[in-house]
């Protein structure tokens, strides 16, 4: 489905105004379903008769389905994403667009909303850098950075307990958080880069910069300035991290254990 908004002056939704959650099929082998809390829409001055869609997607896999307007929300019969790439991760936008007096400018929107996992609740949905598990093959993590999407951070799936020693091991932290947060800080510091003004996440990732350097976010044209700010705060999460430091610490530990 091909997609003809205008988005001119949009403004944005907020993660506490949209929850998704995606439910089994109705058959078995069927497709997915989900079904979509949508509130406080009503409260942001916009019309009453503006349309509201949800719109899932998979890499090159689109669908909107129409849930009323601003002044009146409720979903439609059926959700299935029929087609939608099967087996792929969904990500839902969500928006309020004016179909009268200017038919297909979108006046509020928030993009690449993660379902809630029933397992996390809304936890790792609003981090700034979520986590997933996925099978990478031989790879340990990536990073996947969809358009549109807020960056998550994959462990691959076959790794035993990958998840728990990401939040536990300083060693294992130390040597991916830095590199995947320098990888985030080099597309959003890069004016050449892919567009990313319009997207919630970003605004979380400036407040981190701030909160870590002291400094603005801005974009650098300049290929080898830019490494350096984007190293100069991976240096300085590090430092406030004591990586190293809690990694030596706990080889100690274990020394004693084992000297016991």
């Amino acid at each position: 489905m091909k997609r003809t908004i205008n988005s001119t002056g949009r403004r944005r939704l907020t993660l506490d105004q949209v929850t998704i959650r995606l439910e089994d099929p109705e058959t078995a082998g069927g497709p997915r379903r989900f079904s979509a809390e949508l509130t406080g829409f009503d409260e942001m001055n916009l019309s009453a008769d503006a349309r509201v869609y949800v719109e899932p997607y998979a890499k090159s896999s689109f669908m909107r389905f129409d849930f009323g307007t601003v002044g009146g929300i409720h979903a439609p019969a059926h959700t299935e994403l029929v087609d939608i790439d099967a087996g792929s991760a969904v990500l839902f936008d969500v928006k309020v667009v004016d179909e009268s007096e200017h038919v297909g400018r979108i006046l509020a929107a928030i993009r690449g909303v993660s379902p809630v996992d029933p397992s996390e609740g809304d936890d790792n949905r609003r981090s700034l850098l979520p986590v997933e598990s996925r099978d990478l093959g031989e790879l340990v993590w990536q990073l996947d950075m969809s358009p549109g999407a807020r960056p998550v951070l994959v462990l691959n799936s076959r790794l035993p307990n990958a998840l728990v020693r990401l939040k536990s091991d300083p060693l294992v932290q130390g040597a991916i958080l830095p590199a995947a947060i320098a990888l985030i800080l080099d597309r959003l510091l890069d004016p050449e880069g892919p567009g990313t003004e319009e997207e919630e996440w970003v605004d979380d990732w400036h407040t981190w910069y701030r909160a870590a350097t002291g400094a603005d976010p801005d974009e650098v044209e300049d290929d080898e300035e830019r490494r350096a700010l984007v190293l100069s705060a991976c240096q300085a999460f590090a430092t406030q991290q004591r990586f190293a430091t809690r990694t030596e610490a706990l080889g100690d530990q274990q020394e004693v254990s084992t000297d016991d």
